[in-house]
């Protein structure tokens, strides 16, 4: 059986899938939640589901499953438009789907999580999960290395920032360079988030495709030393 997303399968097909232990990849980014003025509501999906796409081009035994885009982002809800879940819902969405693929036979899971805020449910799902399921193996992107990675540190010229950023924005010009409107960043650059008025921490107007190369490159790199757990064989 070839890679598949799942909402594109039979369920036969998945049944199959689970029987056979391929690991399941959950995309989580957010749908609806502001970045500056430059990019659009939908940039965390975006990303997630381009790095799912990447872990499907390099894996067999892989499933895709359909993303979450509701999630903990308790810091944007000022700015009209973004959406955040509670703590415990969003936890829960989380454990509960999990659940139902355990039961219905999968084991293994990974969640490509495009957030930083989301750290917090997803450890608190891994938590849960291997309370109530024995066998089970859930672990998840955690993107805050990737600021202090030193490939990042050497091309990065903003003072500071992690959210539609220089390198985000970067990144962005990669992967969906059609949604990037660099003509409409500034620079938000001050160490308290709740001043910054188009909604971006950090200096977007020094993005660059090329710096996007370099840190599109680490966070695949990261991915991959995440998926070593499995065992999964290569492409």
């Amino acid at each position: 059986m070839q890679n598949k997303k799942m909402s594109a399968m039979t369920w036969p097909q998945i049944e199959k899938a689970f029987q056979e232990n391929y690991l399941v990849v959950i995309p989580l980014g957010a749908a609806c939640k502001e970045h500056g003025y430059h990019l659009p509501m939908n940039t965390d999906l975006i990303m997630a589901e381009k790095l799912a796409d990447y872990v499907m081009s390099k894996y067999h035994q892989v499933l895709i499953a359909p993303p979450i885009i509701d999630s903990y982002f308790p810091v944007f809800i000022e700015y009209p438009g973004s959406l955040s879940l509670t703590l415990e819902t969003a936890t829960e969405v989380i454990v509960q789907r999990c659940q139902l693929w355990y039961q219905q036979g999968a084991k293994k899971f990974y969640v490509i999580n495009n957030g930083i805020s989301t750290n917090t449910p997803l450890k608190a799902a891994k938590m849960m999960l291997e309370k109530t399921c024995q066998d089970i193996q859930f672990h998840y992107l955690d993107l805050t290395p990737l600021h202090d990675d030193p490939r990042v540190v050497s091309i990065m010229e903003q003072k500071m920032g992690t959210h539609a950023d220089e390198i985000e924005t970067s990144m962005m010009m990669v992967v969906a360079p059609e949604v990037v409107q660099l003509e409409k960043a500034v620079p938000e650059e001050s160490r308290n988030f709740s001043v910054s008025q188009s909604g971006a921490f950090g200096n977007p107007t020094l993005a660059t495709k090329e710096k996007g190369e370099i840190g599109l490159a680490v966070l695949h790199e990261m991915i991959e030393k995440d998926l070593a757990v499995f065992k999964l064989e290569r492409q």
